[in-house]
């Protein structure tokens, strides 16, 4: 009789480490699930700023493209205004050689 009174001994102790594993179990869970409600605000966080970032990247793009075209547009300006004060100057000399005068005092106009 002393082993049939073990028994539900045992099966009360056995029940008694499942209930404590099993509550061991559901509150590692239960911080598992915090943790990864956490992270996925983190997350959707971190997906924010990128998303801003990559908006930020786009409009520097943008602004980036629209400068290149300006500076190209006053290489332009500036080369065809170089163009014509060089035109003048070299007209400006012609007129001169061909009235004599070019030299003035003895020092050289050139």
């Amino acid at each position: 009789m002393a082993i049939k009174a073990t028994k539900p001994i045992e099966a009360e102790a056995e029940m008694d480490y499942l209930r404590r594993r099993n509550a061991e179990l559901e509150k590692e869970l239960s911080e598992r699930r915090e943790r990864e409600g956490a992270l996925m605000v983190d997350l959707e966080r971190t997906n924010e700023r990128l998303r801003l970032a990559e908006e930020a990247e786009e409009r520097l793009c943008v602004q980036l493209g629209e400068l290149e075209a300006e500076a190209i547009e006053e290489v332009h300006m500036y080369r065809h205004h170089i163009k014509a004060l060089s035109e003048q100057l070299e007209l400006a000399k012609k007129v001169l050689v061909r009235s004599g005068l070019t030299a003035i005092n003895g020092a050289s106009l050139f």
